[in-house]
């Protein structure tokens, strides 16, 4: 019979606290296996800020490892609707009928036990072990345990050393630009600036933001081309959430007036080539790159480049890069001749796409007798080398 811990939580983010406690248990109490479960949606807290799920049980994977006795575990967003523990619980039951159930909980869980769903059947079902940070927490935690007591079960509380810490306060921070280095596992902290998790500004207010910015024909055709990105992240394996925020961003500045870009360049210290000096309508992309690092405080060097590149490509480009260049070209609003052509192409390789919407552009240039941007030239030639067959 394996004695089985069981530690749920909205893990949002999961921080060092969540993991010294339940290691700490782990060892003091002797189980051979933590089944660490982030909830679906938790009935005793608002979603607000709440990261979609698999972002939660990624962040959970990195810091949980199976090699160490934890298994991060998706149940609860596999039963669906509202996460209730007593409905777990019978789940797990029926899952490990042989084995010991142990739920894991902190000091905050423990004093409100009472208020939980069927709680008195939860009693009877599991031994609680419940972690106290601290003297006066963990008398204020005896108390309550001989309350629940006396409904039914066992409840033990266990002294921990870990430092006070939570999640609110952790998201509070990175909002503000904090260090959380003393709160969060260095693979968490990557992991959320990665994917722009907790960000400044959410994803909402940054529509509202581009939405101000733009008429509502650009506005519209900034939305098709997020619709278009998110589906070509999907098929060759990008990262949707950074496809989506890239191209919501990638027109910012497309309906400033050209004095007020000219402006914007001087006075944040951007100088511009004589072709680009030559070619206004390449400046939304270099100001827009500008515009979402001072302005939004977005540092993501990837996302700022996809938009930065955006109207030119470039030698090199990143898939993210490729991504927000295509899905500008081909999103469901364009209507040019050789558009559903490109989108084929698009579909079964982006390389493909971008020379057939290059060697287009820089033919119309050529026949309008404006000048091409060397970093079209380069990205050209970079791709003939790689494509064997012309388009």
């Amino acid at each position: 019979m394996a004695k089985i811990g069981i530690f749920g939580g909205t893990f949002n983010p999961v921080h060092l606290g969540h993991q010294q406690m339940v290691q700490q248990i782990k060892e003091k109490k002797g189980l051979d296996q933590i089944l660490v479960i982030p909830t679906n949606r938790p009935p005793h807290k608002t979603a607000e800020d709440l990261v979609d799920n698999h972002h939660r049980l990624a962040m959970c994977q990195l810091v949980f490892p199976e090699t160490e006795g934890y298994t991060v575990s998706d149940v609860e967003f596999q039963l669906g609707g509202q996460s209730y523990t007593i409905r777990t619980l019978e789940y797990l039951k029926r899952q490990y009928p042989n084995d010991q159930l142990f739920l894991i909980v902190g000091s905050d869980m423990i004093l409100t036990f009472d208020q939980w769903k069927d709680y008195q059947k939860i009693l009877q079902q599991v031994i609680v072990f419940a972690g106290a940070r601290g003297e006066n927490e963990y008398q204020a935690m005896q108390q309550k345990a001989k309350e629940l007591m006396r409904v039914a079960g066992t409840v033990e509380i266990i002294s921990t050393d870990i430092l006070p810490m939570s999640s609110t306060e952790i998201r509070r921070k990175i909002k503000s630009g904090e260090s959380c280095e003393k709160l969060l596992d260095v693979k968490v902290q990557k992991y959320i600036q990665h994917h722009h998790l907790y960000q400044t500004i959410s994803f909402p207010e940054l529509q509202d933001i581009v939405q101000h910015e733009l008429t509502p024909e650009r506005y519209h055709h900034t939305l098709c081309v997020v619709k278009k990105a998110v589906e070509l992240a999907e098929i060759h394996h990008g990262d949707k959430q950074k496809a989506k925020l890239a191209a919501l961003l990638h027109d910012v500045m497309k309906n400033k007036e050209p004095n007020y870009l000219l402006q914007y360049f001087l006075t944040n210290g951007i100088i511009l080539t004589d072709i680009e000096r030559n070619s206004p309508p390449l400046w939304h992309s270099i100001a827009g790159a500008a515009y979402i690092q001072i302005e939004l405080q977005i540092h993501d060097q990837d996302v700022i480049n996809a938009v930065r590149y955006h109207t030119t490509a470039r030698k090199g480009m990143s898939l993210l890069e490729k991504i927000i260049y295509i899905a500008d070209c081909t999103s469901e609003e364009r209507s040019y001749d050789g558009v559903e052509a490109q989108r084929k192409l698009a579909e079964k390789n982006l390389d493909y796409a971008i020379l057939y919407s290059l060697k287009y552009n820089l033919g119309m240039l050529i026949q309008k007798q404006k000048p091409l941007h060397p970093d079209s030239v380069q990205a050209y030639h970079d791709l003939i080398k790689k494509i064997p067959e012309v388009l």
